[in-house]
């Protein structure tokens, strides 16, 4: 996509173990399976088995790719120009992670000190059922997303009718699975059995480059049983004790992305002219409904593909821009919901719940009131 269309809730006392031994905490952040190619001088690494093997019936290897293209085929591989010597190196993105990263980890190895970014608050109740802080892990990718393979607006649209940005937001998607995974991967190398309070960011640098950043506090359960691949939750912690204490277990993030663009038509002009006084103008109430209804569409659907029991959601966004091409007037809407993924591990129809619904009034008697009086 062009960057000048970017705008100038266990029961009380239950262990912890119950929770971790159930499939659902096995899911993790949805991860493309994409290469990431990095430029280096010397070598060019890939994980694909038979390393520079061609595949039979594919044809030769596509390596003549001119740099600067950013994200040319999202979902498939991202180029990011020609080193020094004109090499590149393929490395399976949710296995890489920076050299940042990897000495955060071996400073953590070495010191055994602890780190959490949650508050007093949700530190001490994520204690209370039995997950401690690990270490603050991020994951973080500075992507390209320029050219999407399509042709000028003015070409595939006719007035009245809407865009779908397919490439744009496969683009998104990719950041933001990206960052998660690599977060991911960093909390496993800890040894954690979850993240907890992520913080989602993404961040336009310039010259079409955009940073997605994903943030949050690695915890451990006081328990035998380890899940497969930690969960992740943007749930803070008191949120995510009082889910476990009602037989609920976060999951994973789920997301949803729609962008679309639509050009105005004859009657959204009228209706936006000084003429038509205070009236609702179609064309941008219709845009923002349906890329709102799409982006909660593909929150369930994500959720829904983990296997979770349900969703909670943390945050909706939107984003409205609009641009001129070719004399006439193109409205964009991006919409995003994040939330949380959560599994049902409590049998019953109605959700075991240790909260005080009656309070006594009562003075205390026996025991309880000699104690009182001391």
């Amino acid at each position: 996509m062009n960057s000048d269309l970017d705008p100038p809730e266990t029961p009380t006392g239950a262990d912890i173990s119950t929770a971790c031994a159930r499939p659902a905490l096995r899911l993790c952040s949805r991860v493309m399976k994409t290469d990431f190619i990095i430029n280096k001088c010397d070598m060019r690494l890939s994980r694909r088995r038979g390393g520079d093997r061609r595949r039979p019936g594919r044809g030769r290897r596509r390596r003549d790719r001119p740099p600067g293209f950013g994200a040319s085929v999202v979902g498939v591989e991202v180029w990011i120009g020609i080193g020094l010597c004109g090499k590149e190196l393929a490395v399976t993105d949710a296995a890489w992670l920076p050299e940042a990263a990897r000495n955060r980890l071996a400073r953590f190895s070495a010191s055994g000190v602890r780190t959490s970014l949650l508050p007093v608050a949700s530190a001490v109740g994520v204690e209370s059922v039995g997950l401690s802080p690990v270490g603050e892990v991020m994951g973080c990718i500075v992507q390209r997303i320029g050219w999407t393979r399509m042709t000028t607006f003015g070409t595939i649209a006719s007035y009245g009718s809407a865009l779908n940005l397919r490439p744009y937001v496969e683009a998104l998607y990719y950041g933001y699975d990206t960052a998660l995974a690599r977060m991911v991967t960093e909390a496993a190398a800890m040894g954690a059995d979850g993240v907890i309070g992520v913080r989602l960011t993404r961040t336009h640098l310039g010259q079409s480059n955009q940073e997605f950043v994903a943030l949050g506090t690695a915890v451990r359960a006081a328990s035998e049983h380890r899940p497969r691949q930690p969960f992740t939750a943007m749930l803070p912690g008191q949120d995510v004790a009082k889910l476990m204490h009602a037989g609920w277990v976060p999951a994973r993030i789920a997301l949803g992305i729609a962008v679309e663009a639509q050009y105005l038509d004859q009657r959204s002009r009228f209706q936006m002219s000084i003429m038509s006084g205070n009236t609702e103008v179609d064309a941008p109430t219709a845009l923002i409904t349906r890329v709102r209804h799409l982006a909660r569409d593909t929150f369930g659907r994500h959720a829904r593909d983990g296997q979770a029991d349900g969703a909670i959601v943390s945050d909706i966004r939107l984003r409205t821009w609009e641009q001129e091409n070719n004399n006439a007037v193109l409205l964009g809407a991006e919409s995003m919901v994040l939330g949380t993924a959560v599994s049902r591990f409590h049998t019953g129809r109605r959700a075991p719940s240790s909260a005080l619904t009656i309070m006594p009034l009562r003075p205390p008697t026996g025991r309880a009131s000699r104690e009182s009086r001391r």
